[in-house]
């Protein structure tokens, strides 16, 4: 109890054997409802003292678990320094701001992108923790910290070797994540070969066989399967392109930055050949993006929506495959 004390007290976990890491790491973990087994929290020697910071996998359950939005209030250049300002609203109204920011001075091309995307992705990711409760570094913020990468993985494999030798071995997924694979699938209008393709390949037969630690790589092929089906079902351009407004189109396509984020945004981007909305030129083009970012849209809805019944299920997701 003494060494726990000055955990709380001084907040160094140093000091604590791997047994008492294990307790510390899950009584954190449940004290604001997130998984332990899917690993949301790393470790990090900051300023000689061992403590946690928030992973992606962490932000993201919050947002989902709390029903937090997230909006981003503005984007600004000062001396060198691109801000990003976020804005977190839960469900009971109250909201919390954040800042992210990064320095591009002299940085060009896709490392002047990349930095603006982290700037945005900070901003989102410490306004979530705030507004939850958590005052801790993002993983998005910890490259800025001397020498901590060598001291995370050292720490980080001893405690993940302590949670896997107290857990399920190779824990199933559970009913709700299957059925989010499934509206996944759905949305995209994804056939049952083309997924029972997938699961093949990480070698099942059925999605009640799928263990946790496949379970995202899964879910990311059925997404790729879906985008790559927006691809090939956009709506052609109309004939008559006359009365086709390129501006308007324009704006329409910007329209979807805020939905899935300017990340996505921009990658969906770059995967048809454009670098910003101002290079589609055409209402073939113009439609094309759209229908993709449309998809986009669908599917992150579904990410965090699990209303499929067991009923609604195909046969590829059902507690028996046929052979």
């Amino acid at each position: 109890m003494e060494v726990l004390e000055r955990v709380l007290v001084q907040g160094d976990l140093k000091e604590l054997s791997p047994e008492e890491r294990v307790f510390y790491y899950r009584s954190v973990c449940e004290s604001v409802g997130l998984n332990p087994l899917t690993r949301p929290f790393e470790y990090i020697v900051l300023n000689g003292k061992l403590t946690l910071y928030a992973k992606r996998d962490c932000t993201d359950q919050l947002r989902n678990i709390h029903g937090v939005s997230i909006s981003i209030l503005a984007r600004e250049l000062a001396d060198d320094i691109y801000v990003v300002t976020a804005r977190a609203t839960k469900t009971d109204g109250r909201t919390d701001e954040s800042l992210g920011a990064v320095p591009i001075a002299g940085v060009k091309g896709e490392a002047k992108a990349n930095s603006v995307m982290k700037a945005e992705t900070k901003a989102k990711r410490r306004v979530t923790l705030s507004i939850c409760g958590l005052g801790m570094l993002d993983e998005s913020e910890i490259d800025s910290v001397p020498g901590s990468r060598d001291a995370q993985q050292k720490v980080a494999e001893s405690k993940i070797a302590q949670l896997q030798a107290e857990a399920d071995p190779e824990p199933l997924i559970s009913e709700e994540q299957r059925k989010r694979l499934y509206a996944i699938a759905t949305t995209g209008k994804i056939a049952k070969p083309a997924v029972m393709e997938v699961l093949a390949k990480y070698r099942y037969a059925s999605s009640t066989e799928i263990k946790v630690k496949d379970y995202d790589a899964i879910v990311r092929e059925i997404e790729k399967l879906a985008l790559a089906s927006a691809v090939t079902t956009a709506p052609a351009a109309k004939p008559k392109t006359s009365s086709f407004d390129i501006k308007a189109a324009r704006e329409e396509i910007r329209e979807f930055e805020d939905a899935i984020g300017i990340a996505e945004f921009v990658k969906l981007l770059g995967s048809e050949g454009f670098t910003n909305v101002n290079e589609i030129t055409s209402q073939k083009d113009a439609a094309r993006v759209k229908g993709i970012l449309e998809m986009a849209v669908k599917v992150e809805q579904q990410r965090s929506s699990f209303a499929a019944t067991d009923d609604d299920l195909p046969s590829v997701f059902a507690e028996q495959e046929a052979s």
